[in-house]
């Protein structure tokens, strides 16, 4: 008997190395969306896809250091860009940078 699949699902995906997450409106930082997005539902997107990863390669520490997930989140015209890594080899770092294209500067 075949076991039944289980994971999340994203809004995106690039070849099981990526993950990306939409929302229509931009509702602040504070809004409920973007918290579960960004603080829920893509950070545990980006862990399994980091460990199916390192399931390919069994583990090998200096291998699993090296392996860096990216992944989006596209609210209204905010894009928060994170990555997911590794660098010690045993505790996961998950990093946001946000970009705001309502701004001058990021729009040149």
């Amino acid at each position: 008997m075949k076991r039944k699949a289980i994971g999340r699902r994203g809004n995106g995906y690039v070849r099981d190395w990526a993950a990306s997450e939409a929302g229509p409106k931009w509702k602040g930082e504070q809004g409920t969306e973007l918290i579960n997005e960004c603080g829920l539902t893509l950070p545990k997107i980006l862990k399994d896809i980091f460990i199916n990863l390192a399931r390919k390669i069994n583990f090998e520490e200096y291998k699993v250091r090296m392996i860096n997930i990216p992944g989006f989140i596209h609210v209204g015209a905010i894009l928060i860009k994170t990555n997911l890594d590794c660098p010690k080899g045993y505790v996961c770092r998950y990093m946001k940078e946000v970009f705001n294209f309502t701004d001058d500067e990021n729009c040149q």
